[in-house]
């Protein structure tokens, strides 16, 4: 193959240490930018993991619950339990809570 020639000469020229400081810094400062996004993800995703699990787990005790108020079948019972389990008054039930 031929060496093909530009139709103009190029002349290189050789940096100043400003120069090289210059990109030196930026390789620096971009190479930080990437371990520190490469950590941050692999913090969101262990998050995510564990929100899912989480949910996974939630999904589970509420189809146990459910399944327990199908169960009872009464409805003193099923107020018994949302009571105990869940927290939940009725709704003419006034609460009070001691101050500190």
């Amino acid at each position: 193959m031929a060496k093909r020639r530009l139709p103009f000469k190029v002349k290189f020229r050789k940096s100043s240490s400003l120069t090289k400081t210059a990109v030196l810094v930026a390789l620096v400062v971009c190479t930080i930018t990437l371990v520190g996004l490469s950590i941050a993800t692999k913090n969101a995703r262990q998050d995510y993991e564990a929100l899912r699990q989480q949910a996974a787990s939630l999904v589970e005790e509420n189809q146990q619950i459910s399944d327990r108020i199908k169960s009872l079948g009464r409805v003193e019972s099923i107020i018994q339990l949302a009571m105990e389990e869940l927290g939940l008054v009725e709704p003419d039930t006034i609460i009070i809570e001691p101050s500190n």
